[in-house]
Order: structure tokens, then C-alpha cells, then sequence
């Protein structure tokens, strides 16, 4: 039975996981990209690196919830403007 709840586990972790990419992309390889990168540059530097990103996702949730397409694409109108 342990390798049954392992499973479950392991499936939710990787739900979750995506969910994750897709939400701070907005489309899943640039979600997937940035996720990648944060993950080798901030655990390069600190073993809590899923802190730092569980707290850059909410920041994203909060602030851009269009993800990094729509803040890309705000950054883009405010420097048309200018």
C-alpha cells in the first residue's frame, strides 16, 4: 500500500507542479522556462528555493495574474506610451 500513496503523491506533486508553469506563464513553455530557471538559480543559492518561488507564484497570482505574457505585454504598452 505505501507504493500506492507514493504514487498519489508523486501525480498531485506534478499536478501541481503545472498548474504552477501554466499560472506564471500564462502559456505553458515560457511558464515551464521561467520555473526552470528560478529553480537552478535560487537553489544554487539557498535549499528554500521553493519558498522563494511559492512566494514569487502568489506575488504573480496577486500582481499579474495573466502571468509573465501579461506583464510582458503591460511592460510593452507603458513603453509605447513613453
Amino acid at each position: 500500500m505505501a507504493g500506492v500513496n507514493e504514487a498519489s503523491r508523486t501525480r498531485r506533486t506534478v499536478l501541481k507542479q503545472c498548474a504552477a508553469l501554466v499560472a506564471m506563464g500564462g502559456f505553458p513553455a515560457l511558464g515551464a522556462l521561467a520555473y526552470l530557471m528560478f529553480r537552478e538559480v535560487v537553489s544554487s543559492y539557498t535549499a528554500t528555493w521553493q519558498l522563494w518561488f511559492g512566494l514569487l507564484f502568489m506575488s504573480f497570482i496577486l500582481f499579474s495574474p495573466r502571468g509573465l505574457m501579461g506583464l510582458a505585454a503591460r511592460v510593452l504598452a507603458h513603453w509605447r506610451k513613453v
